[in-house]
């Protein structure tokens, strides 16, 4: 039985588990975000941005919840929830926003980050399942948060540090976007090695 996994935390999984043949086959991000994120005047610079924080409601619903009902953020912050959008919609929505916070449990290398990453957002991750593997989303500890930070009010504290000062916040999360910009190659090397060498 022959396994594929897609991010390094399901890799682990899989040894953990006693598997042993898994070969890694990941995904790319969708290239109308890539070639967007590669014309200057479709991606606003992070400071001329206005304080949209974007989310996806559908995961760690709680949690998010638990975030908006939280601390009071400065009234000029604008919360947009990713749903019931086109497939266009929400490209325009995450290359107009500075931030993007993900409350889910990461089963794996999730697509709505890497979308707002390459799009030009500052990531905010919850620190569960793949967000804590640096292979899978290689980031700064310190853009990685748990439910006691938010209860606590760090999270808070964190997204207004950001909003002050937001770009060297975007410069520190720049091996991310690279990253990005090389899955494509990577999966065709990936699918190469596996089914055109006899791995």
């Amino acid at each position: 039985l022959v396994h594929f996994f897609q991010s390094d935390y399901t890799r682990d999984y899989l040894r953990h588990s006693g598997s042993l043949r898994y070969h890694p086959l990941s995904d790319y991000t969708d290239p109308d975000f890539i070639h967007q994120s590669q014309i200057a005047s479709e991606n606003p610079p992070i400071a001329g941005r206005p304080n949209k924080i974007c989310f996806f409601p559908n995961k760690g619903a709680d949690r998010a919840a638990s975030f908006l009902q939280g601390r009071a953020l400065r009234p000029d912050i604008e919360f947009v929830p990713i749903r019931d959008m086109t497939k266009k919609q929400v490209r325009k929505t995450l290359f107009d926003a500075r931030l993007y916070i993900d409350f889910g449990h990461h089963p794996g290398k999730d697509r709505v980050p890497r979308e707002a990453a390459i799009a030009g957002a500052i990531l905010l991750l919850h620190a569960a399942g793949a967000a804590t593997y640096f292979l899978d989303h290689p980031l700064p500890p310190e853009y990685l948060f748990t439910e006691e930070d938010i209860t606590s009010g760090a999270l808070h504290q964190k997204v207004e540090t950001i909003l002050e000062n937001p770009t060297p916040h975007h410069a520190n999360q720049r091996l991310y976007r690279d990253t990005i910009l090389l899955e494509r190659d990577r999966f065709d090397l990936e699918v190469r090695q596996f089914f055109f060498t006899g791995a």
